[in-house]
């Protein structure tokens, strides 16, 4: 019955410890800065959406552009070890989605064409010509298909891992 109590404790514990850390990944860098806490340090540089909203953009290399759509929890810090692999043979670029990371928040509804217009706008801000190649995993996968159909024949390519799938 001890031992019993002593994991329903620490399981109690662990459960606060995972939504407490759930709810900080949501906050955005605003939120933090409102509060006067600071993080670690951002990577990469913050671009102007329409309304003055900035995306945080973490791009490495160069040539074909490579754009990283993260998952459902949005944050371009998850891809950092496929940056440092790709950045040898492309311009590879990850972001926080808005309200995500160091991204501020959409003051209007959130939709995945308007999650599609931001993964567009990062792409072009990677810069260069030619098609572009989106990877989307997971939720993100839904948008980059999302942004691969507003703009086919500016994408070179779609990777989708373990992707939500549009049904077409």
């Amino acid at each position: 019955m001890r031992a019993l109590k002593i994991l329903l404790a620490i399981s109690g514990v662990l459960l606060a410890l995972f939504a407490g850390a759930f709810v900080q990944m949501r906050k955005s860098q605003a939120d933090w800065e409102a509060e006067g806490l600071t993080r670690w340090p951002m990577r990469g540089e913050a671009i102007e959406r329409p309304g003055g909203r900035k995306l945080r953009v973490w791009c490495e290399g160069q040539g074909t552009r490579v754009i990283l759509e993260a998952s459902g929890l949005g944050g371009a810090d998850a891809y950092e070890r496929m940056l440092e692999l790709l950045r040898a043979r492309a311009r590879v670029c990850a972001y926080d989605r808005a309200g995500y990371g160091y991204s501020d928040p959409r003051a209007e509804e959130t939709t995945i064409a308007a999650l599609a217009d931001d993964l567009w706008a990062v792409a072009q801000h990677a810069g260069g010509s030619g098609p572009v190649i989106l990877v989307g995993a997971s939720y993100g996968g839904l948008v980059a298909q999302y942004a691969a159909r507003a703009h086919g024949p500016e994408v070179g390519a779609l990777v989708l891992l373990d992707a939500v799938s549009t049904g077409a």
